[in-house]
């Protein structure tokens, strides 16, 4: 785990990055979204992914770019449309079922990297006489 330069008590590190005039973090937000940053809407409906630019305060003389990954809300997209419908994840949330799908493709390729199912190699009955 990154150590937090920033010290953001509201963002994760998760990668730290250095060029000869930058600093790239990768950072996650650990506070819920309450409202809207254009409108002040309280009514926040996320759509899938996305990875914002924050430009930030110089450190050590270099610029300093955070890469704010929204992600919170695909990810437990795609762990409940492993056990439920997609329109079900649809009407609770709010996003159209295309994003649900695209979550839970996401959620299944991830599983796919790490656990390893076996099938076997022929299938059929014994009958016994």
């Amino acid at each position: 785990m990154q150590t937090n330069i920033l010290n953001l008590a509201n963002y994760r590190v998760l990668k730290v990055e250095e060029a000869e005039h930058d600093y790239h973090v990768s950072v996650e937000t650990q506070a819920p979204v309450v409202s809207c940053v254009y409108c002040q809407s309280e009514k926040v409906v996320g759509f899938g992914r996305r990875e914002q630019l924050v430009k930030d305060l110089l450190m050590h003389g270099k610029r300093v770019g955070m890469y704010v990954s929204t992600r919170r809300l695909s990810d437990w997209i795609g762990k409940q449309s492993v056990k439920r419908t997609f329109a079900s994840i649809v009407d609770e949330v709010g996003v159209v079922e295309g994003t649900v799908r695209s979550s839970f493709r996401d959620y299944v390729n991830g599983l796919e990297q790490h656990i390893r199912f076996e099938t076997p190699k022929w299938m059929g009955s014994m009958r016994s006489t």
